[in-house]
């Protein structure tokens, strides 16, 4: 994959240990036909990164991430917004609950983008043993869901993103 050392160091340093892979279970999953990683690109740069999964109606963004030192410069929305507008399909995304200012921030800047916050419990499995499970909210675009809705795309979630995972 062009790129994924840039890519690798970005995931690196912005996911806590629990919320991120291996590089060996990294690159396994890059061989799943579901999944796609990309970088995110402006005059040749690598600035960030996007990598989702295709869970039937939905499309799963897993990770995404600026690197540090282009925060704050309306990168990631402008990222996000061209994915957004080329996706054919629902996006759902998952976010740390509101307990703090950074959650909080983040959870702001996927709303001003027109995604919606659902409140139903939901856990992220451990993505590989010696993980955590971690207990997270999901969010929606371009509009929230009910809870059938809800038990579908975890289903989905479950049996397609972390079926590997769960041990």
């Amino acid at each position: 994959m062009e790129n994924f050392t840039a890519i690798w160091n970005i995931y690196e340093s912005s996911f806590p240990e629990d919320e991120k892979r291996s590089l060996n279970l990294q690159l396994e999953i890059l061989k799943n036909p579901n999944y796609q990683m990309k970088a995110l690109e402006d005059d040749g740069r690598v600035l960030g990164f996007i990598s989702f999964w295709d869970i039937g109606e939905y499309v799963f963004i897993e990770h995404f991430a600026i690197d540090d030192s282009f925060r704050g410069r309306n990168y990631g929305s402008k990222f996000l917004n061209t994915f957004l507008n080329e996706a054919d399909k629902k996006i759902v995304l998952e976010v740390e609950k509101p307990e703090d200012n950074i959650t909080k921030r983040r959870i702001s800047f996927y709303q001003r983008l027109d995604f919606k916050l659902n409140a139903y419990d939901y856990t992220q499995p451990p993505l590989e043993e010696g993980k955590n499970a971690i207990p997270l909210l999901l969010m929606t675009y371009p509009e929230a869901m009910d809870q059938e809705q809800f038990n579908k795309v975890k289903e989905a979630l479950y049996r397609v993103v972390y079926s590997n995972e769960i041990k």
